[in-house]
């Protein structure tokens, strides 16, 4: 396999990304689907498919038995696609580039102030938050939180309480709660309440924190370090605890059927 960077549960299997190859497991064997590119590949899931951005290539789309192109690096100017969602129109894409419209087979800048935003702080991760804002996770600017009109209504920072600029992933979990990764800790962000801050006080003790994703009760963490496992939803607060079976170096977790 090579080093995993992404994981994406797929019906009875699952779909593996490495910086140069998607592979694809039905449960008995794989399938692998190379592309030339020989950076690391950024996958997502948009309408029902799974899609695979290369800047060196353009941004694939995953079909039955192959990759095929969906839109050019002309297209896109090389920019990377690090989220996307389809509506009654077209596609709006977070790339590394800024927020794209892309309509009738034509690209067009979404947003200006989101665009300046992401060029001046690198797009690392994007998500919708349960009432249709547009989340945009950074490298060096935190979190952007852009409305309906593509203005960016707030932007959330360690001077808001995030232990750090830096945000490796985004997770919505069930309540609704924003989930925010670094490489110090968790913040977890309710956009009308405010930031709760999880750290090595509450027994996350494993470093940087990579990924996070909810399995039944639980928010589960992917670190350097093992897994790590928080219970929500009870009368009490909890604390993390690592999970022993999965005590090596896991950078992407991804929850799935069962």
């Amino acid at each position: 396999l090579g080093e995993v960077w992404q994981v994406i549960a797929r019906d009875n299997g699952a779909i593996f990304v490495t910086a140069t190859s998607v592979l694809v497991w039905d449960g008995e064997n794989f399938q692998v689907h190379k592309l030339p590119g020989g950076r690391r590949l950024q996958a997502t899931l948009a309408d029902g498919k799974v899609f695979v951005s290369d800047t060196a290539t353009g941004l694939w789309s995953l079909e039955k038995n192959s990759l095929h192109n969906f839109l050019s690096t002309e297209i896109l100017k090389n920019a990377g696609v690090l989220w996307m969602e389809r509506d009654s129109s077209g596609w709006l894409l977070a790339t590394t580039d800024g927020l794209r419209r892309y309509d009738d087979g034509k690209i067009t800048e979404y947003s200006h102030e989101a665009t300046d935003f992401i060029r001046k702080n690198v797009l690392t991760c994007a998500c919708r938050s349960p009432h249709g804002e547009l989340c945009l996770g950074t490298l060096y600017g935190g979190l952007a939180i852009v409305g309906a009109s593509g203005a960016i209504e707030r932007v959330i920072t360690t001077d808001d309480g995030l232990l750090s600029r830096s945000i490796y992933s985004l997770f919505v979990s069930e309540d609704g709660s924003i989930w925010a990764t670094s490489a110090v800790g968790i913040a977890r962000i309710t956009l009308s309440a405010g930031v709760t801050l999880l750290d090595s006080k509450q027994g996350l003790t494993g470093k940087p924190c990579l990924s996070i994703t909810q399995s039944g009760s639980r928010i589960l963490v992917a670190t350097e370090e093992g897994v790590f496992g928080l219970p929500i939803g009870g009368s009490r607060t909890g604390r993390f605890q690592a999970i022993t079976t999965l005590n090596i170096l896991y950078l992407d977790l991804e929850g799935g059927p069962d």
